[in-house]
């Protein structure tokens, strides 16, 4: 997904760093359907991330589990605007810093999956720190 995602980053100056940890071959998944979330979350932390920022994607494999963290410096994201990102056409008042586009559906869909595989996924940001998918 770097790689798919790494000219939007290019052309922004932002840097793709990649951490990756323990059994990854070992958990069972819909590889299709994680490489979606994984695409969404990562072109969403590229598209609200300044220029000449860096995006961290961190995997870590254990005992047929993964955990997944993408970390933009971007912006932020007010508390009390969190929730509406995982609600069909949820908008905050985060504005890309490229001017991209966003359908409001993408964290959606990305839940969905993830629930469906018996996951969770959720965010951790604050104005001014940027955000932890």
């Amino acid at each position: 997904m770097v790689r798919l995602n790494s000219l939007l980053a290019q052309k922004k100056g932002i840097i793709l760093e990649q951490h990756y940890s323990g059994e990854l071959d070992r958990v069972r998944c819909d590889r299709q359907k994680l490489k979606q979330v994984m695409n969404n979350i990562i072109s969403n932390a590229i598209k609200f991330s300044p220029q000449g920022a860096v995006v961290s994607i961190s995997i870590c494999g254990r005992n047929g589990e993964m955990r997944v963290e993408i970390r933009a410096h971007g912006v932020g994201i007010p508390d009390n605007e969190q929730e509406r990102l995982f609600k069909p056409f949820g908008r905050t008042s985060v504005r890309a810093t490229g001017g991209e586009k966003s359908t409001g559906l993408g964290l959606v869909i990305s839940r969905r999956i993830v629930e469906s595989h018996g996951g969770k996924i959720g965010v951790e940001s604050a104005p001014g720190s940027g955000s932890t998918f």
